[in-house]
């Protein structure tokens, strides 16, 4: 009986960690990826605008 108890503790114990991580890795894969999006964005909008710019002769 008390092993059971133990057992089914240490199991909550686990999960509660695993869910821990979990949700701090997902958060970590979240901001990172906004921030990717965020300046590849930029990125790309600043590329195209420096190309437009030489193809208008601005440059």
């Amino acid at each position: 009986m008390f092993f059971c108890f133990w057992n089914s503790n240490s199991t909550s114990n686990i999960f509660e960690d695993l869910t821990k991580q979990m949700s701090k890795s997902l958060l970590l894969i979240t901001l990172s990826f906004w921030l990717y999006f965020h300046f590849h964005l930029f990125f790309f909008a600043f590329c195209v605008n420096r190309d437009m710019f030489i193809l208008q002769g601005w440059s």
